[in-house]
């Protein structure tokens, strides 16, 4: 049996994966997999990639592992690939980033008011371990995407997702960073998010949900990173209005739900940047 190069990288037989054991019952099309049964190539019916979406509560290690293998190939990303590339590393940064924002109000919190500096010390050292893996995560990613997915990209769509995608990781750096290195990785988040925006806005219609995704996540990193209210909510209403138009234009038939997903997110965000402002 010929295997694609995801599936040769889902199930090389190095240690670098190692296979997933379920501990419930889980459904894989026809298949079942029980519990404490071996995820193996066979129990995948020709939506595996769908059923390891819904799987990455437990699968998630092998994923990243998986598409590190696959990346590396230095091949251009099916649309299905992309969407597991970057569901299965948010997967892991989304909660160290909730983990160090709590830490860091429970630290300014405990500084301020309880003034206990035995704790203190035990939330730094824990920020400064979880900020350690955060980064490290961030530069993975970026490495991955300069080295062998950028260089050879054969479509826009796949350019400028890899280049939103950089962007966003060196937005999360941002959030973490202090001083000269804050404003290294700011920077170079500003730049990559230019570039991105610069092509999508040529060769993307206003409701290509790559287009909005990125104006939504360049507008975030324009009001909490750059501290720019006025830029974030231009962007943002922008975005939404130009989208809205071509809405219009095309009717009810475009407006798929990643679109009004997104869509609302903007407006969301844009009446409470104004709001906000407006105090």
């Amino acid at each position: 049996m010929d295997l694609s190069p995801l599936h040769e990288a889902l199930f090389a037989g190095d240690d670098e994966i190692e296979r997933g054991f379920p501990d419930e019952e889980l459904e894989c099309g026809s298949k079942r997999v029980k519990p404490g049964h071996p995820v193996d190539e066979s129990e995948f019916d020709p939506n595996f990639l769908l059923f390891l979406k819904e799987y990455h509560p437990k699968f998630t290690p092998n994923m990243i592992n998986a598409m590190k293998k696959l990346v590396k190939f230095n091949i251009d990303l099916t649309a299905e690939e992309l969407n597991l590339l970057s569901t299965a590393y948010k997967k892991v940064i989304e909660p160290k980033r909730e983990s160090w924002k709590l830490l860091s109000k429970t630290e300014q919190e405990e500084d301020t008011i309880y003034k206990d500096e035995t704790y203190i010390k035990c939330i730094q050292d824990y920020r400064n371990i979880v900020e350690s893996d955060l980064a490290n995560i961030c530069y993975n990613v970026i490495t991955l995407i300069d080295d062998h997915l950028l260089p050879f990209a054969s479509s826009t769509e796949s350019s400028v997702f890899y280049l939103k995608m950089k962007a966003d990781y060196y937005r999360y750096m941002a959030e973490i960073k202090t001083g000269d290195e804050k404003t290294l990785v700011a920077e170079e988040s500003l730049k990559t998010y230019k570039e991105a925006m610069a092509i999508a806005g040529v060769q993307f219609s206003p409701i290509h949900p790559t287009r909005l995704g990125l104006a939504l996540n360049f507008a975030v990193f324009n009001y909490e990173v750059l501290n720019s209210y006025q830029r974030a909510y231009q962007l943002a209403k922008n975005a939404f209005d130009d989208a809205m138009l071509e809405l219009d234009d095309l009717g009810s038939k475009a407006y798929s739900k990643d679109i009004k997903v997104i869509l609302n997110l903007l407006r969301d965000n844009f009446t409470l940047w104004k709001s906000e402002n407006d105090r």
